[in-house]
């Protein structure tokens, strides 16, 4: 039998008898005119308090006020209520546990510490000689199942670190092959993490200054979901002769990317 119906029976049960007993004892009195003092249950005080939150939603603070709140308490039962949309919650509860939940909700209703991450980007070059980079040794197997490039080689990286929020880098491209020393260009990232699992990135491909470049110039733009440990191949860009990716490997900062 669930106790909630258990107990109300048994209490019931209990003032009935006294209710009984009380009644004989009346009867039993020598005289009617004698006033007869009988002894009643002192009521459980409540009070009712509004706290303010700051970080936790409603929905999580009433989770973890409820243990707190006794709702089936027999003639004084405790009540949480909120606004909708409201910062805040009300209790009606015992002054004690009221306190307790002041206490609670000061240890909890914090700030989550950011996570700060650290982001690895590398430019890669798809191209038609047989090479193998080892900076590219968690990459280039998985670009071997995708694209039918002969080798990839490594020309330019670099990192940054972040928590929430845009950040910028720019990286230079190594001026060697397998690009023409005299077209040595830039990528440019406009990146943003929010939400603590969302990226956003703008990668342009710029030009080398005022020289003129055989190369078009290209543009990726790419919106995602990550967690550390990934490494993210967020796309390619044609150039002469040539396709460029641009790859990012995720850690959480302190940790090697």
């Amino acid at each position: 039998m669930d106790t909630r119906f258990k107990i109300p029976l048994v209490s019931l049960l209990v003032l009935t008898g006294c209710e009984v007993e009380m009644a004989e004892q009346v009867r039993d009195q020598p005289s009617e005119g004698e006033p007869v003092f009988t002894s009643l249950p002192t009521p459980t005080d409540l009070e009712t308090r509004t706290f303010a939150l700051e970080h936790l939603d409603v929905a999580t603070a009433t989770g973890l006020v409820g243990p707190y709140v006794y709702k089936d308490r027999p003639g004084a039962p405790g009540v949480i209520s909120f606004a909708p949309g409201a910062a805040a919650i009300s209790v009606r509860e015992t002054p004690d546990n009221l306190d307790k939940i002041r206490r609670m909700l000061e240890e909890f209703d914090v700030a989550s510490p950011a996570l700060s991450y650290r982001l690895h980007f590398q430019v890669v070059v798809g191209n038609g000689t047989e090479s193998s980079d080892e900076r590219l040794a968690l990459v280039e197997k998985e670009l071997r199942k995708v694209f039918r490039f002969e080798g990839y080689s490594l020309i330019g990286e670099g990192h940054v670190a972040v928590s929430e929020g845009p950040f910028e880098l720019q990286i230079e491209t190594d001026a060697s092959e397998p690009l023409d020393p005299s077209e040595k260009w830039r990528i440019h990232i406009d990146g943003g993490v929010y939400r603590g699992s969302e990226m956003h990135l703008e990668i342009t491909d710029l030009p080398p200054g005022t020289s003129t470049s055989r190369r078009t110039t290209g543009k990726v733009e790419t919106r995602l979901g990550f967690r550390p440990g990934q490494t993210l191949v967020l796309g390619s860009m044609p150039s002469q002769n040539q396709t460029v990716f641009v790859v990012v490997h995720v850690s959480e900062e302190g940790e090697p990317a």
